[in-house]
Protein backbone atom coordinates (compact mmCIF):
# COMPACT_ATOMS: atom_id res chain seq x y z
CA UNK A 1 0.00 0.00 0.00
CA UNK A 2 1.48 3.32 -1.49
CA UNK A 3 1.45 6.32 0.94
CA UNK A 4 -1.58 8.29 -0.48
CA UNK A 5 -3.56 4.78 -0.49
CA UNK A 6 -2.68 4.90 3.27
CA UNK A 7 -3.83 8.24 4.38
CA UNK A 8 -7.05 7.28 2.28
CA UNK A 9 -7.84 4.08 4.43
CA UNK A 10 -7.38 6.24 7.48
CA UNK A 11 -9.81 8.90 7.00
CA UNK A 12 -12.48 5.98 5.70
CA UNK A 13 -11.76 4.36 9.15
CA UNK A 14 -12.25 7.53 10.83
CA UNK A 15 -15.03 8.47 9.52
CA UNK A 16 -17.16 5.43 9.68
CA UNK A 17 -17.36 4.98 13.57
CA UNK A 18 -18.60 9.17 13.03
CA UNK A 19 -20.92 8.53 10.67
CA UNK A 20 -22.51 6.22 12.98
CA UNK A 21 -22.24 7.98 15.85
CA UNK A 22 -24.63 10.81 13.84
CA UNK A 23 -26.99 8.53 12.59
CA UNK A 24 -27.60 7.41 16.29
CA UNK A 25 -27.68 11.25 17.77
CA UNK A 26 -29.87 12.27 15.36
CA UNK A 27 -32.32 9.76 15.66
CA UNK A 28 -32.51 10.56 19.40
CA UNK A 29 -34.89 13.80 20.83
CA UNK A 30 -32.48 16.01 22.52
CA UNK A 31 -33.12 17.05 26.57
CA UNK A 32 -33.32 20.56 26.79
CA UNK A 33 -32.54 22.43 30.01
CA UNK A 34 -35.78 24.94 30.67
CA UNK A 35 -35.92 28.39 31.38
CA UNK A 36 -36.07 29.01 35.11
CA UNK A 37 -36.86 32.53 35.04
CA UNK A 38 -41.12 32.88 34.14
CA UNK A 39 -41.74 30.56 37.31
CA UNK A 40 -39.15 32.51 39.51
CA UNK A 41 -40.26 35.99 38.32
CA UNK A 42 -44.12 35.02 39.09
CA UNK A 43 -43.10 32.93 42.65
CA UNK A 44 -39.90 34.64 43.86
CA UNK A 45 -42.04 37.67 45.48
CA UNK A 46 -43.97 35.63 47.52
CA UNK A 47 -40.76 34.10 49.37
CA UNK A 48 -39.64 35.74 52.34
CA UNK A 49 -36.05 35.72 54.24
CA UNK A 50 -36.54 35.08 58.36
CA UNK A 51 -34.15 36.35 60.74
CA UNK A 52 -34.02 35.63 64.44
CA UNK A 53 -32.69 38.35 66.11
CA UNK A 54 -33.69 37.16 69.97
CA UNK A 55 -33.86 33.36 71.04
CA UNK A 56 -33.75 30.98 73.45
CA UNK A 57 -31.53 28.53 71.29
CA UNK A 58 -29.99 29.22 68.02
CA UNK A 59 -31.93 28.05 65.15
CA UNK A 60 -30.92 24.76 63.21
CA UNK A 61 -30.60 23.20 60.23
CA UNK A 62 -31.17 19.33 60.84
CA UNK A 63 -28.13 17.79 59.05
CA UNK A 64 -27.79 13.74 58.72
CA UNK A 65 -24.77 12.51 58.84
CA UNK A 66 -24.03 9.02 57.10
CA UNK A 67 -23.62 6.31 59.78
CA UNK A 68 -24.13 8.53 63.02
CA UNK A 69 -27.83 9.93 64.46
CA UNK A 70 -29.01 13.13 63.07
CA UNK A 71 -27.19 15.99 64.01
CA UNK A 72 -28.23 19.62 64.62
CA UNK A 73 -26.02 22.30 63.12
CA UNK A 74 -26.33 25.96 63.38
CA UNK A 75 -28.07 27.68 60.50
CA UNK A 76 -26.86 30.09 58.91
CA UNK A 77 -23.15 29.18 59.52
CA UNK A 78 -21.18 30.89 61.82
CA UNK A 79 -19.74 34.07 60.18
CA UNK A 80 -22.60 34.53 57.87
CA UNK A 81 -23.53 38.11 58.28
CA UNK A 82 -27.46 39.71 58.12
CA UNK A 83 -27.81 41.60 54.97
CA UNK A 84 -26.71 45.14 53.57
CA UNK A 85 -30.64 46.02 53.72
CA UNK A 86 -31.53 44.28 57.34
CA UNK A 87 -28.04 45.93 59.17
CA UNK A 88 -29.70 49.70 59.52
CA UNK A 89 -32.74 47.96 61.19
CA UNK A 90 -30.73 46.44 64.02
CA UNK A 91 -28.88 48.35 66.57
CA UNK A 92 -26.50 45.58 66.36
CA UNK A 93 -26.05 43.00 63.87
CA UNK A 94 -24.30 40.68 65.96
CA UNK A 95 -27.29 39.85 68.06
CA UNK A 96 -28.83 38.36 65.15
CA UNK A 97 -28.87 34.43 66.22
CA UNK A 98 -30.07 32.85 63.08
CA UNK A 99 -31.97 32.84 59.60
CA UNK A 100 -34.36 30.79 58.00
CA UNK A 101 -36.56 31.29 54.61
CA UNK A 102 -40.66 31.05 54.40
CA UNK A 103 -43.33 31.74 52.08
CA UNK A 104 -46.27 33.49 52.23
CA UNK A 105 -49.67 31.42 52.11
CA UNK A 106 -52.55 34.36 52.76
CA UNK A 107 -52.19 37.91 51.57
CA UNK A 108 -52.88 39.34 55.08
CA UNK A 109 -49.43 38.27 56.37
CA UNK A 110 -49.57 34.44 57.15
CA UNK A 111 -46.22 32.61 56.44
CA UNK A 112 -45.09 29.04 56.26
CA UNK A 113 -41.37 27.84 57.41
CA UNK A 114 -39.75 25.28 59.66
CA UNK A 115 -40.47 24.85 63.20
CA UNK A 116 -36.72 24.28 63.86
CA UNK A 117 -36.49 27.75 62.42
CA UNK A 118 -38.50 29.46 64.62
CA UNK A 119 -38.18 27.31 67.79
CA UNK A 120 -37.93 29.47 70.80
CA UNK A 121 -37.48 32.72 68.97
CA UNK A 122 -38.14 35.46 70.86
CA UNK A 123 -38.35 38.18 68.27
CA UNK A 124 -38.06 37.82 64.79
CA UNK A 125 -37.97 39.75 61.73
CA UNK A 126 -39.20 39.10 57.85
CA UNK A 127 -37.53 40.87 54.95
CA UNK A 128 -39.49 40.44 51.63
CA UNK A 129 -38.29 40.79 48.07
CA UNK A 130 -39.01 44.20 47.90
CA UNK A 131 -36.65 45.03 50.89
CA UNK A 132 -39.45 46.00 53.42
CA UNK A 133 -39.12 44.33 57.08
CA UNK A 134 -41.22 43.61 59.35
CA UNK A 135 -41.68 42.16 62.67
CA UNK A 136 -42.77 38.39 63.08
CA UNK A 137 -45.16 36.57 65.79
CA UNK A 138 -45.74 32.84 66.28
CA UNK A 139 -48.90 31.93 65.24
CA UNK A 140 -48.37 28.11 65.91
CA UNK A 141 -45.75 24.97 65.61
CA UNK A 142 -45.77 21.78 65.04
CA UNK A 143 -42.01 20.24 66.78
CA UNK A 144 -42.68 16.28 65.08
CA UNK A 145 -43.72 17.63 61.56
CA UNK A 146 -41.44 20.10 61.92
CA UNK A 147 -44.10 23.03 60.70
CA UNK A 148 -44.77 26.63 61.86
CA UNK A 149 -46.56 29.10 60.98
CA UNK A 150 -45.68 32.88 61.44
CA UNK A 151 -47.56 36.39 60.63
CA UNK A 152 -47.01 39.69 60.18
CA UNK A 153 -48.79 43.08 59.91
CA UNK A 154 -49.45 43.65 56.52
CA UNK A 155 -52.10 43.31 53.42
CA UNK A 156 -52.44 42.59 49.81
CA UNK A 157 -48.83 40.38 49.95
CA UNK A 158 -47.94 38.24 46.82
CA UNK A 159 -48.78 34.73 47.70
CA UNK A 160 -47.58 31.18 46.47
CA UNK A 161 -49.60 28.72 44.28
CA UNK A 162 -49.85 25.58 46.42
CA UNK A 163 -49.67 22.31 44.43
CA UNK A 164 -50.00 18.81 44.86
CA UNK A 165 -46.46 16.56 45.33
CA UNK A 166 -48.40 13.62 44.53
CA UNK A 167 -48.73 14.69 40.81
CA UNK A 168 -44.47 15.28 41.02
CA UNK A 169 -42.26 11.94 39.45
CA UNK A 170 -38.86 11.33 39.87
CA UNK A 171 -36.62 13.13 37.27
CA UNK A 172 -38.46 16.51 37.15
CA UNK A 173 -37.50 19.41 37.25
CA UNK A 174 -37.49 21.66 40.84
CA UNK A 175 -36.67 24.97 42.12
CA UNK A 176 -35.71 26.11 45.25
CA UNK A 177 -36.21 29.41 46.61
CA UNK A 178 -34.38 30.86 49.93
CA UNK A 179 -31.55 32.28 52.20
CA UNK A 180 -28.40 30.08 52.23
CA UNK A 181 -26.09 31.44 54.75
CA UNK A 182 -27.77 35.22 54.80
CA UNK A 183 -28.10 35.23 51.27
CA UNK A 184 -31.25 36.54 50.42
CA UNK A 185 -33.74 35.86 46.95
CA UNK A 186 -31.33 32.48 45.93
CA UNK A 187 -32.37 30.55 43.05
CA UNK A 188 -31.26 26.50 42.95
CA UNK A 189 -32.47 23.97 40.55
CA UNK A 190 -31.95 20.08 40.21
CA UNK A 191 -34.67 17.22 40.22
CA UNK A 192 -36.96 14.81 42.28
CA UNK A 193 -34.46 12.51 42.98
CA UNK A 194 -36.94 10.06 45.10
CA UNK A 195 -40.11 10.25 46.61
CA UNK A 196 -41.55 9.06 50.07
CA UNK A 197 -38.14 8.67 51.60
CA UNK A 198 -38.15 7.89 55.73
CA UNK A 199 -35.77 9.69 57.46
CA UNK A 200 -34.59 8.43 61.12
CA UNK A 201 -35.43 11.51 63.29
CA UNK A 202 -39.39 12.29 61.77
CA UNK A 203 -41.79 8.80 62.04
CA UNK A 204 -44.04 10.97 60.34
CA UNK A 205 -43.37 12.59 57.19
CA UNK A 206 -42.17 11.43 53.66
CA UNK A 207 -39.86 13.40 52.52
CA UNK A 208 -39.51 14.43 49.15
CA UNK A 209 -35.39 13.77 47.84
CA UNK A 210 -33.56 16.59 45.67
CA UNK A 211 -29.95 17.63 44.25
CA UNK A 212 -31.06 21.14 44.14
CA UNK A 213 -28.71 23.00 46.43
CA UNK A 214 -30.10 23.88 49.54
CA UNK A 215 -27.87 25.23 53.11
CA UNK A 216 -28.28 26.45 56.37
CA UNK A 217 -30.69 29.18 55.85
CA UNK A 218 -32.59 27.97 53.03
CA UNK A 219 -34.96 25.79 55.77
CA UNK A 220 -38.36 27.03 55.41
CA UNK A 221 -38.13 28.14 51.92
CA UNK A 222 -40.49 26.41 48.81
CA UNK A 223 -39.51 23.53 46.72
CA UNK A 224 -41.48 25.06 43.16
CA UNK A 225 -42.15 22.40 40.06
CA UNK A 226 -42.32 24.50 36.70
CA UNK A 227 -45.27 25.35 37.13
CA UNK A 228 -44.41 27.71 40.02
CA UNK A 229 -46.41 25.69 42.46
CA UNK A 230 -45.14 24.59 45.99
CA UNK A 231 -44.69 21.22 46.51
CA UNK A 232 -42.67 21.20 49.55
CA UNK A 233 -40.61 22.73 52.21
CA UNK A 234 -36.87 22.84 51.98
CA UNK A 235 -36.11 21.12 55.16
CA UNK A 236 -32.92 19.25 55.88
CA UNK A 237 -29.68 17.88 54.37
CA UNK A 238 -27.80 14.93 53.84
CA UNK A 239 -23.78 15.91 54.61
CA UNK A 240 -20.55 15.23 56.50
CA UNK A 241 -19.90 19.41 56.56
CA UNK A 242 -22.98 20.93 57.17
CA UNK A 243 -22.92 22.38 53.81
CA UNK A 244 -24.81 20.79 50.68
CA UNK A 245 -23.73 17.43 49.85
CA UNK A 246 -26.61 16.44 46.76
CA UNK A 247 -29.12 15.40 49.15
CA UNK A 248 -31.92 17.46 50.44
CA UNK A 249 -35.07 16.79 51.86
CA UNK A 250 -38.58 18.71 51.74
CA UNK A 251 -41.72 17.93 53.43
CA UNK A 252 -44.53 17.36 51.14
CA UNK A 253 -47.06 20.56 50.77
CA UNK A 254 -50.22 18.61 51.20
CA UNK A 255 -48.65 17.16 55.04
CA UNK A 256 -47.48 20.61 55.59
CA UNK A 257 -50.59 22.39 54.84
CA UNK A 258 -52.74 19.83 57.03
CA UNK A 259 -50.99 20.73 60.12
CA UNK A 260 -50.90 24.82 58.98
CA UNK A 261 -54.28 23.98 58.87
CA UNK A 262 -54.85 22.43 62.47
CA UNK A 263 -52.81 24.62 63.88
CA UNK A 264 -54.95 27.70 62.38
CA UNK A 265 -57.98 26.34 63.53
CA UNK A 266 -57.00 24.67 66.69
CA UNK A 267 -53.40 25.88 67.98
CA UNK A 268 -52.57 22.30 67.87
CA UNK A 269 -52.17 19.23 65.97
CA UNK A 270 -53.86 15.78 66.85
CA UNK A 271 -52.68 12.80 65.86
CA UNK A 272 -53.55 9.28 66.22
CA UNK A 273 -51.58 6.54 68.60
CA UNK A 274 -51.94 2.90 69.40
CA UNK A 275 -49.46 2.08 71.47
CA UNK A 276 -46.72 -0.10 70.16
CA UNK A 277 -43.12 -0.49 69.87
CA UNK A 278 -42.13 -1.99 66.52
CA UNK A 279 -38.99 -2.75 63.82
CA UNK A 280 -38.75 -3.76 60.41
CA UNK A 281 -38.58 -7.41 59.13
CA UNK A 282 -35.49 -9.35 57.43
CA UNK A 283 -35.99 -11.38 54.71
CA UNK A 284 -34.71 -14.52 57.14
CA UNK A 285 -36.74 -12.88 59.69
CA UNK A 286 -39.88 -12.96 57.43
CA UNK A 287 -38.94 -16.76 56.40
CA UNK A 288 -38.91 -18.41 59.94
CA UNK A 289 -42.12 -16.53 60.76
CA UNK A 290 -43.76 -17.86 57.67
CA UNK A 291 -44.23 -14.78 55.48
CA UNK A 292 -43.79 -14.89 51.82
CA UNK A 293 -41.95 -11.36 51.90
CA UNK A 294 -40.60 -8.96 54.08
CA UNK A 295 -43.35 -6.65 54.27
CA UNK A 296 -45.15 -5.22 57.46
CA UNK A 297 -43.90 -4.24 60.54
CA UNK A 298 -43.00 -6.43 63.16
CA UNK A 299 -44.44 -5.53 66.61
CA UNK A 300 -41.45 -5.75 69.66
CA UNK A 301 -43.67 -4.52 72.58
CA UNK A 302 -46.93 -3.79 73.46
CA UNK A 303 -47.60 -1.92 76.13
CA UNK A 304 -50.04 -3.19 78.52
CA UNK A 305 -52.14 0.32 79.04
CA UNK A 306 -52.32 1.13 74.92
CA UNK A 307 -55.41 0.57 72.05
CA UNK A 308 -53.22 -1.96 70.72
CA UNK A 309 -52.85 -4.45 73.79
CA UNK A 310 -56.49 -3.83 74.41
CA UNK A 311 -57.60 -4.93 70.69
CA UNK A 312 -55.38 -8.07 71.50
CA UNK A 313 -52.09 -7.27 69.40
CA UNK A 314 -48.97 -9.54 70.80
CA UNK A 315 -45.44 -9.31 70.37
CA UNK A 316 -44.19 -11.11 67.52
CA UNK A 317 -47.30 -10.19 65.43
CA UNK A 318 -46.61 -8.84 61.89
CA UNK A 319 -48.83 -6.02 61.49
CA UNK A 320 -49.64 -6.10 57.81
CA UNK A 321 -52.42 -3.78 57.43
CA UNK A 322 -54.28 -0.92 59.26
CA UNK A 323 -57.94 -0.03 58.30
CA UNK A 324 -57.69 -0.20 54.57
CA UNK A 325 -54.28 0.50 53.98
CA UNK A 326 -51.37 -1.82 53.93
CA UNK A 327 -48.02 -1.70 55.17
CA UNK A 328 -45.32 -2.58 53.05
CA UNK A 329 -42.54 -1.10 55.64
CA UNK A 330 -42.49 -0.32 59.10
CA UNK A 331 -41.95 3.32 58.86
CA UNK A 332 -45.46 3.21 56.92
CA UNK A 333 -47.23 2.30 59.97
CA UNK A 334 -46.57 5.82 62.00
CA UNK A 335 -48.02 7.57 59.28
CA UNK A 336 -50.97 5.55 58.69
CA UNK A 337 -51.80 6.05 62.56
CA UNK A 338 -51.12 9.72 62.88
CA UNK A 339 -53.47 10.62 60.46
CA UNK A 340 -56.21 8.99 61.99
CA UNK A 341 -58.69 11.06 64.27
CA UNK A 342 -58.34 9.69 68.01
CA UNK A 343 -61.41 7.57 68.95
CA UNK A 344 -61.96 5.95 65.60
CA UNK A 345 -62.42 2.33 65.60
CA UNK A 346 -60.73 0.64 62.49
CA UNK A 347 -59.10 -2.62 62.03
CA UNK A 348 -55.71 -3.70 62.28
CA UNK A 349 -54.69 -6.76 60.57
CA UNK A 350 -51.81 -9.57 61.90
CA UNK A 351 -49.64 -12.29 60.86
CA UNK A 352 -49.58 -14.51 63.36
CA UNK A 353 -48.62 -18.27 63.48
CA UNK A 354 -49.38 -19.14 59.87
CA UNK A 355 -52.85 -16.89 59.67
CA UNK A 356 -53.74 -13.33 59.49
CA UNK A 357 -56.14 -12.08 62.07
CA UNK A 358 -58.21 -9.02 61.34
CA UNK A 359 -58.57 -7.46 65.24
CA UNK A 360 -60.88 -4.32 66.13
CA UNK A 361 -58.95 -1.27 67.55
CA UNK A 362 -59.86 2.40 68.96
CA UNK A 363 -57.46 5.00 68.16
CA UNK A 364 -56.08 6.32 70.85
CA UNK A 365 -54.22 9.99 70.81
CA UNK A 366 -50.66 10.85 70.58
CA UNK A 367 -49.68 13.32 73.50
Amino acid sequence: MNKLASVLFLVIALSIPFTAFSQQTSSRSLIVIPDFSVAVEQELPAVVSIRVIKVEEAPTLRQLIPGQPPKIVPSPAPGAPPSEDEKPDQKDPNESKGSGSGFIIKSDGYIVTNAHVVNNAKEMIVRLTNKRLYKAKLIGIDLKSDVATIKIEATNLPVVKIGNPNDSKVGQWVIAIGAPFGFANTVTAGIISAKDRALPNNAFIRFIQTDAAVNPGNSGGPLFNLSGEVIGINSEIYSQTGSFAGLAFAIPIDTAMDVVNQLQAHGKIVRGRIGLQIQGLTDDAAKALGLTDSAGALVADVPSDGPAAKAGVKVGDVIVAFGDKKVEESSDLPIIVAAIRPGTETTISVFRTGATLVLKIIVGELK
